[in-house]
Formats: C-alpha cells, sequence, structure tokens
C-alpha cells in the first residue's frame, strides 16, 4: 500500500535517497539482459516522476503532492526489478554491500567501521532472495 500521509515524516533524505535507487531499478531494466518492452516503458514512466518529484521532496519535504508522485514512480521501478531481474549494477552493490556493511538506500547496515576500516556485516548474497521478490 502507498499511502503519501504515512511519507510526510519521513525524512527527506531517506526519501530521496529512497527514490534515487528507485531510479537505479529503472535503469537496470534499460539494460538488463531479459528487459522487454514492457518493462522499458515502465522504467520510462518511473524515471520521469522520480526525476521530476524528488528535486520537490528534497527542498518542501512536506509537499504531499510530490510525496505522492514520487510514489507513483516507486511502483513501476519496483516492478522493473522483478520483472526483469537484477542487473549488474545491483549485484554489484549487494556484494559490495555485504562485502563492505555499506549502506543499500541510506539504511546502515551494522556497526560503523571502526579506526576507517570496513566491517564485514554480512556475506555477498548468493541465494538469489533478492530475485525472487526480498526487499533490499
Amino acid at each position: 500500500m502507498h499511502d503519501v500521509d504515512l511519507t510526510l515524516t519521513l525524512p527527506a533524505a531517506t526519501s530521496v535517497v529512497s527514490g534515487i535507487n528507485g531510479m537505479a531499478h529503472a535503469v537496470e531494466a534499460l539494460y538488463a539482459q531479459d528487459r522487454d518492452p514492457v518493462a522499458f516503458l515502465m522504467a520510462g514512466e518511473a524515471l520521469d516522476s522520480l526525476v521530476r518529484s524528488l528535486p520537490i521532496v528534497a527542498r518542501r519535504p512536506d509537499d504531499a503532492e510530490a510525496r505522492a508522485d514520487a510514489l507513483y514512480g516507486a511502483w513501476p521501478a519496483g516492478t522493473c526489478l522483478g520483472t526483469v531481474g537484477m542487473a549488474l549494477h545491483h549485484e554489484v552493490c549487494h556484494v559490495l554491500g555485504g562485502t563492505f556493511g555499506l549502506s543499500h538506500v541510506g539504511t546502515p547496515r551494522g556497526r560503523p567501521a571502526a579506526r576507517g576500516r570496513p566491517q564485514r556485516t554480512r556475506g555477498p548474497r548468493s541465494n538469489g532472495a533478492h530475485r525472487a521478490g526480498a526487499a533490499g
């Protein structure tokens, strides 16, 4: 369920970073090995909506119309990823994130790095959970 009112208390930075991650999903649909014409159209719709809405959300976090537009773009972006699967960009991000405890969508994973060195929070995902529809 997409509820604009629930997003109004979400920090703008979290919303914007999440939207940029959605844009990455949409871009992947444009070059994924198993891309298709419908996913291509959905990717374009997602990108149009997110490019239009995210700068407004960043400047005016209480703008319900911009947040609604961002939610509208997030759905086809996520659907693209579910339709065509992960491409190189997302696979690399998961390997790096798992290996070095890097953030995915601006949410800290594990503890902060000690003395400037990355800490391993968990290994790279190799079970295909993301492709099967698991969040992340």
